[in-house]
């Protein structure tokens, strides 16, 4: 992987603490996601249902969508402290800047 961009020599490296918050915000949407379908189960199923049921099924979807809360936590994070913006109007005329160096 490149260091920097070839064509805008935008750093590739994530700030620091870019991980660290990505956690937090994983977190929180893996707690959001948790009594979401807590709510539902409750919704769905009534009231007579075993609190051992509500964990064996939180726990199985939440190791099923761990996947896409990392994904999504860390895309929040890029928008969040990212300072690069997407211009719709940028034309690339071809040309890379000079060779970096490559991560192997």
């Amino acid at each position: 992987m490149h260091l920097h961009c070839p064509v805008c020599a935008v750093s590739f490296e994530p700030e620091t603490g870019f991980y660290w918050g990505a956690m937090y915000i994983s977190y929180a949407i893996t707690v959001a996601m948790s009594v979401a379908i807590g709510l539902a189960m409750r919704i769905i199923l009534g009231e007579g249902v075993d609190i051992n049921w509500y964990i064996g099924v939180i726990i199985a979807v939440m190791i099923l969508l761990s996947p896409v809360s990392f994904r999504l936590s860390r895309a929040i994070m890029l928008h969040l402290i990212s300072n690069i913006k997407y211009d719709p109007e940028f034309e690339w005329d071809g040309k890379l800047l000079d060779e970096q160096e490559v991560i192997k």
